[in-house]
């Protein structure tokens, strides 16, 4: 049975009321709720007829609603502007905290998106002030999600409305408060589920115990077994955790932007968007963009890695050298393939948009191209993290098998 770990990282920092530090605090809510990587997650209203989950509809959306930021605190309607105001005439004290996990643990928490750790500040920071000695009618908060890379994390600052605290710095025994106050909200389900793992095992040895101790063992491995075999098929469907996309470097995201606004220049108006169905002037230059995007820097190393999952996965099957380079070449065209689908379905958005004149205005400023490539090129390391994913759960599945016949072979060949 897995063991509970809380690799959860909570640092904390206090500034003095002074005007230089509300110039600071004002600034750095700014850069928080603002800065290249925060997920914003806005929702389009319900008469927008471009899809919110394709990048142009994430572009449109988040430059035409006003003041649109990462910000959120503990309602819906967090306003940057009103924060920034607040906090320019503030007397009191602000505490600042980041709240980080490793993206292994987030990944298997569930915790990779801004929806996830909004409903978890919301429920834990009313406990963490508490901590602090700030009652709930007095406390003022906001926070923004950074889904980074190897350390996704909430910035989060607290304030006083009316302010009371006179000392900034948090005691040894407040700051183990807080941080065990976030850990056992963000690591809630996963404590639930063990002990309903505990509690069914300890059941079912007691039942069983009285009967014989070698049923139990072996019933145990079973319903391990099972369970990693379900893991497998979920894998090997496409199903498995999900990790963090890169973020997309400046340069590489505006090379890519205009190779897919050259590309939708040359896609046919009407017809099904599908590899398979466009005219060779159409298919060689996506392909050709698929290449190229699968060679750089950043992605490359996660194409090497799918790789070698499927030379894993030949091998099992066959020894010849040659083969096994076939294999392989036939993988990276399958890939190509796959990731060519997601460039043409994002030159078709930017066709479909190219006529409005939002489009046009958005796409030239500093952060929409950011927003429009970073989804694709999300799109496209998770087409590559799914395939690596499926043949590395199809390889560990035969290897399974393998086993246990290897097994069920000697066990027949003692019993003979």
């Amino acid at each position: 049975m897995r063991n509970f770990a809380s690799p959860l990282v909570v640092k904390m920092g206090f500034y003095m009321p002074s005007k230089t530090n509300n110039a600071r605090n004002k600034a750095h809510v700014n850069y928080i709720a603002t800065r290249p990587g925060v997920v914003k997650e806005v929702e389009p209203a319900i008469e927008d007829m471009i899809d919110p989950s394709t990048a142009i509809g994430h572009v449109k959306y988040a430059h035409e609603r006003p003041g649109s930021h990462g910000l959120f605190g503990p309602t819906e309607d967090t306003s940057l502007e009103e924060v920034k105001k607040e906090l320019g005439g503030h007397k009191g004290m602000l505490w600042r905290m980041i709240v980080s996990l490793r993206e292994d643990d987030a990944c298997r928490l569930d915790m990779t998106s801004r929806r996830q750790w909004e409903q978890k500040m919301r429920v834990s920071i009313p406990d963490v002030a508490d901590k602090m000695g700030i009652p709930l009618s007095n406390l003022r908060w906001c926070a923004a999600f950074h889904n980074e890379p190897g350390h996704p994390h909430v910035h989060l600052m607290i304030w006083e409305k009316d302010p009371k605290r006179s000392r900034g710095k948090l005691s040894q025994a407040e700051r183990k408060e807080v941080r065990r106050v976030f850990a056992k909200e963000i690591y809630a389900e996963e404590r639930l589920q063990l002990n309903r793992e505990k509690t069914a095992e300890r059941d079912l040895i007691q039942e069983l115990i009285k009967n014989d101790i070698e049923q139990v063992v072996n019933l145990r491995e079973e319903l391990l077994e099972q369970r990693t075999e379900v893991n497998l098929e979920l894998r090997m469907a496409g199903q498995g955790r999900r990790g963090i996309a890169p973020v997309v470097p400046v340069k590489l995201g505006r090379e890519l932007l205009n190779e897919l606004k050259e590309l939708s220049l040359i896609m046919p108006a009407k017809g099904r968007i599908a590899l398979k169905f466009m005219p060779e002037e159409v298919k060689g230059p996506v392909i050709a963009l698929s290449d190229w995007l699968l060679s750089q820097p950043g992605v490359k190393i996660h194409v090497q890695r799918y790789l070698k999952a499927h030379e894993q996965l030949t091998k099992m099957h066959v020894l010849s050298p040659e083969k096994i380079e076939q294999a392989r070449a036939k993988a990276y065209d399958d890939l190509k393939n796959r990731v060519s689908q997601v460039l043409l379905r994002s030159a078709a958005e930017v066709k479909e948009s190219l006529n409005q004149a939002h489009f046009e205005h958005n796409i030239k400023s500093t952060s929409a191209p950011s927003v429009f490539t970073q989804t694709v090129f999300s799109s496209v390391f998770f087409t590559i993290q799914s395939e690596k994913d499926k043949a590395e759960a199809k390889s560990a599945s035969m290897q399974r098998k393998q086993g246990e016949k290897k097994r069920k072979r000697q066990r027949g060949e003692r019993e003979g």
